[in-house]
């Protein structure tokens, strides 16, 4: 082995370190559903020199899916304020400390790519997966049809269908072979 090839090789064992840690540095948070479960925060600045309390939770709605709340408590009349409410992330999310201790949020929806999915996944092993099941296998069996020649996308133009060539064929097999892959790992770490 040249010095290259072991230098290559301490490169690779040094980015996987880091991007173990970087994904370590995530402390998720668990059952804070609705605003009597939520996490509070005692010490958060309210203007340039009040503080007061913060909440935050997950909701979750069947057909929506879930999004991240977060509500301050007014110190001057000790009421909530109204709750600043994110997007919805269709098929899951969760919330966690980041290395700072700050209260963050993740969620993967249907314009996630399997990597996204793979670190969700990763990240909070103790969320809920249902949803995301039925997911992948539903981008299984697309990917596998693709990755078999059977199914491939096809381009209009003005109502006319244009051939893709070869080698466009050959390239979208090669990825979809991939993405089979990511697939089935993400399938087997949910089963």
């Amino acid at each position: 082995m040249s010095n290259i090839d072991k230098l290559r090789e301490v490169i690779k064992e040094e980015v996987q370190k880091i991007l173990k840690e970087e994904s370590s540095s995530k402390t998720p948070l668990y059952g804070h559903n609705d605003e009597n479960t939520a996490y509070v925060v005692d010490d958060y600045p309210y203007g340039f020199k009040l503080r007061t309390q913060i909440r935050y939770w997950l909701e979750s709605d069947k057909k929506k899916g879930f999004r991240f709340v977060s509500q301050t408590m007014n110190p001057k009349t000790g009421r909530w304020n109204a709750a600043k409410k994110s997007t919805y992330a269709t098929f899951g999310g969760c919330m966690y400390l980041d290395e700072n201790g700050h209260v963050q949020w993740g969620g993967v929806t249907e314009y996630s790519d399997a990597k996204k999915f793979l670190e969700f996944i990763t990240d909070f092993p103790e969320a809920d997966f249902t949803l995301i099941k039925d997911f992948c296998a539903a981008k299984l069996h697309y990917y596998k049809k693709i990755a078999a020649g059977t199914h491939f996308l096809r381009t209009t133009i003005n109502g006319v269908a244009v051939p893709q060539s070869d080698e466009q064929k050959e390239k979208a097999m090669d990825d979809a072979k991939e993405e089979v892959a990511q697939w089935e790992e993400i399938s087997s770490l949910i089963s």
